[in-house]
């Protein structure tokens, strides 16, 4: 009963972001793409790392991110607490053209088509 009622299947992205903008306050968790969706939703997310990719993107891409066996440990109203003070996007907005930089340049190194700015 509790799929029935509660599970969302997206089969495109304007779904999933209506979703997003109409129930969503914040995400958290340890699927990537879920939280790419939820932040271009307009919502803040936390990505939870539990590996060494997960952790390496949040770094390089200075998005809000909490080591999962860190979370683990609290427990109750500490848990929400944890989360809701790691939501800040700052250092990835302060670092939005220095990233967008780095990626055209990578495109230019290897031949590859840039984008439109």
């Amino acid at each position: 009963h509790y799929y029935r009622t509660y599970y969302r299947l997206f089969r495109n992205l304007h779904e999933w972001y209506s979703f997003n903008e109409e129930l969503v306050s914040y995400s958290y968790g340890t699927r990537f793409h879920v939280h790419m969706a939820s932040i271009l939703s307009g919502r803040p997310a936390l990505w939870l790392t539990h590996d060494a990719r997960t952790e390496e993107l949040t770094k390089l891409l200075r998005l809000p991110a909490m080591d999962i066996n860190e979370l683990a440990a609290l427990s109750g109203n500490e848990i929400t607490e944890a989360i809701e003070s790691k939501l800040q996007f700052m250092d990835f907005i302060d670092s939005y053209e220095d990233l967008l930089e780095n990626f055209h340049s990578f495109l230019k190194q290897h031949d590859l088509k840039s984008l439109k700015r």
